[in-house]
């Protein structure tokens, strides 16, 4: 049986639309009355037989007034615990609550005064025949108290609802909210990823080996993502990668960013996944001029360009075995330089050199930001000093195919061996990493 539903608010236009909406959406359950203004609101209620009155909170107007049969809802401004009345608590229901759940009180509470007005009238009837025995006029109250106890413990359901259901929804906007703190500290983060660079003492001193191992165990490991850069002039990614499968010319890439041109959109399209090793990777073919001509501000460039994808924490870059301007830009900007020497006396000889070069870069580096600096200081100008750290205290050597009886470790100031690996006999490069990239020196390398 349908619940008669009688509403009346001071907002007409609130009361027209929400008469109309439950009549849309709930005339199944519920006939709505609308009460056409303050002085018929009982002729409302009394007309159409109404189960429950639902009046704004500012409508005057004394509860005994209304029939018995009748429950009354007050469409209260906020959400607030129910007020104690003369009757029967008398629930609340905020007016800007969805239309199912101001619907769905009214048809709780329609029944369950509809149930309540019957058992009164049960108990009146007993009560003025005076033929019931106490034992019924006990079950009659019994039954009276029960249903008011149910009617509240439905508000208390219901409130308990409606909190859960707010709780949810700030427990779902919180994640939310932290879910985009997290990526957003995650691209910045990747925006000024860690660059290791890996370059050969000598030709075959397997510079090549090592750095791609290294990035084939830094992207096993969980959290981290990793980009493998060439940079060497003698096409060495075809002994390992699988360049035969690069769709792009790398070249294009190089010389934009040897003209500052270089962004990371664009440098996107040369990204790819690598069959063979299973690491992010640029294809590096035929690329000797623009390589060498990408001098200080294209490695720059290039790395901006990196930092700009925001896709990688980790680069490893793998650079020809010789002295020029951008392997000691690379220098310059790396966390950690692996010099890979096989401990051989030609090999040893090599690091020395390069060690020994980078120590006068560092030199001239720091007399150049001196000299910037009076300069500024005699023209009146305030001078922004670099914050740079020397290269040799992140260079390292990395010992490969270290042989016990004819290959030596340095001592050099300032440069510290990383480790000792060695030498490992594989019949294909495939066995050979999968073997390198299970030791700990390899695993361990990037912070």
């Amino acid at each position: 049986m349908k619940i008669g539903v009688a509403v009346y608010d001071q907002d007409r236009s609130y009361q027209e639309k929400l008469v109309a909406a439950i009549k849309d959406a709930y005339s199944d359950k519920l006939d709505v009355y609308s009460c056409e203004d303050g002085d018929k609101i009982l002729s409302c209620v009394t007309t159409n037989r109404a189960d429950i009155l639902m009046v704004g909170q500012e409508t005057e107007m004394k509860e005994d007034s209304i029939p018995e049969t009748c429950g009354l809802i007050i469409l209260s401004e906020s959400k607030e615990s129910q007020t104690e009345r003369s009757r029967f608590d008398v629930p609340k229901i905020c007016r800007y609550d969805a239309v199912e759940d101001i619907a769905k009180l009214a048809y709780i509470y329609g029944n369950r005064y509809r149930d309540l007005a019957e058992g009164k009238k049960i108990f009146k009837s007993l009560e003025h025949a005076k033929q019931v025995e106490a034992v019924r006029e006990e079950e009659a109250e019994r039954r009276i108290s029960e249903l008011g106890a149910e009617l509240k413990a439905q508000a208390e359901e219901a409130e308990r609802v409606a909190r859960e259901e707010a709780e949810e929804r700030e427990r779902v906007a919180r994640e939310e909210a932290e879910k985009r703190a997290a990526e957003e500290k995650l691209r910045n983060r990747r925006s000024h990823p860690d660059i290791y660079v890996f370059v050969s003492a000598q030709k075959g001193d397997g510079a090549l080996t090592v750095s791609t191992a290294v990035s084939m165990a830094t992207a096993e490991r969980e959290g981290i993502s990793v980009l493998y850069l060439d940079l060497s002039k003698e096409n060495a990614m075809e002994k390992i990668y699988s360049t035969g499968s690069a769709s792009r010319d790398f070249g294009d890439a190089l010389r934009k960013a040897s003209e500052g041109e270089l962004t990371g959109e664009f440098l996107k399209q040369f990204v790819a996944r690598d069959p063979n090793t299973g690491v992010d990777c640029i294809y590096n073919l035929n690329t000797s001029f623009e390589i060498m001509m990408l001098g200080r501000e294209g490695a720059k460039n290039l790395m901006k360009a990196v930092g700009e994808m925001a896709s990688y924490d980790v680069v490893i870059v793998n650079l020809e075995s010789e002295m020029s301007i951008t392997n000691f830009a690379m220098y310059d900007i790396a966390k950690k330089t692996m010099i890979v020497s096989t401990g051989q006396k030609d090999s040893n000889a090599k690091v020395e050199k390069l060690v020994e070069a980078i120590g006068k870069y560092d030199d001239i580096a720091k007399l150049y930001i001196a000299k910037a600096k009076a300069k500024a200081a005699e023209a009146g100008e305030e001078f922004d000093e670099p914050n740079r750290e020397n290269i040799i205290g992140r260079v390292f050597i990395f010992y490969n195919k270290f042989a016990n009886r004819t290959s030596t470790t340095l001592k050099l100031l300032g440069v510290e061996p990383y480790g000792v690996l060695s030498v490992l006999k594989e019949r294909t490069n495939q066995k050979l990493l999968l073997n390198m990239t299970g030791q700990d020196l390899i695993k361990n390398l990037v912070d």
